[in-house]
């Protein structure tokens, strides 16, 4: 196997990943938005949806997750798949018509037909799932939530900033204000995936449980 068929498998191994951590947080929305109406009950029900909960305080946050999650995926997805077939399918068109001057075009044209076509499927098949199992799902990975937006925290201050630009973004201080609770719960997650270390999560809670000190003192 020469250095060109392990570049190949590379990127098409790169994009199934891609589609495959796409799909679950794809699921995850369709589930959230289908328990939304009931997650209240749900929450009062079992502990596992106070994580939902407390981000559907938020809506417009999370909804700027997903579109994040969504945008970055398919920009990914799609250069993946375009090097696949610029390695593989140009040449082996080549062989069989010739080497015209607009095949390099049609070739382009033809993954990003195909890109557009899988990540179609992945969030069709994502969404019906999502839907049909919402609190099962939610039930076993509501925490991922909570890890996935302060993961995604960049990207979604980008996406926001846009639809600021753009006339679209909202300028309720209640919906841009994140409680302690939130901030905490962000800084929980954060240290679960490594993000942020044992030793600077307990000093930022002392400086939270200082700060609540002095304001009861008050």
């Amino acid at each position: 196997m020469d250095t060109d068929d392990n570049g190949l498998m590379i990127c098409a191994g790169a994009a199934v990943l891609v589609l495959i951590v796409h799909w679950f947080i794809a699921a995850l929305a369709a589930a959230i938005e289908k328990i939304r109406p009931r997650i209240k009950s749900l929450e009062e029900k079992e502990t596992a949806f106070r994580h939902i909960a407390r981000q559907l305080e938020k809506p417009q946050r999370l909804e700027f997750t997903f579109l994040a999650e969504r945008s970055i995926s398919s920009v990914i997805t799609a250069f993946l798949i375009e090097l696949v077939c610029w390695d593989s399918l140009l040449p082996f068109i080549r062989k069989i018509a010739g080497d015209y001057e607009f095949l390099p075009f049609i070739v382009l044209a033809a993954g990003f037909l195909l890109s557009a076509v899988i990540i179609a499927l992945c969030n069709s098949t994502a969404s019906r799932i999502g839907s049909q199992k919402a609190e099962e799902l939610l039930r076993k990975n509501g925490r991922s939530t909570d890890i996935l937006v302060v993961i995604m925290f960049p990207l979604q201050c980008i996406v926001r900033g846009l639809d600021w630009l753009f006339g679209g973004g909202k300028s309720d201080e209640e919906e841009s204000a994140v409680t302690e609770e939130e901030f905490l719960l962000m800084v929980d997650a954060g240290n679960e995936t490594g993000l942020i270390e044992e030793s600077q999560k307990e000093m930022i809670n002392n400086i939270i449980d200082f700060d609540d000190v002095m304001i009861s003192n008050v």
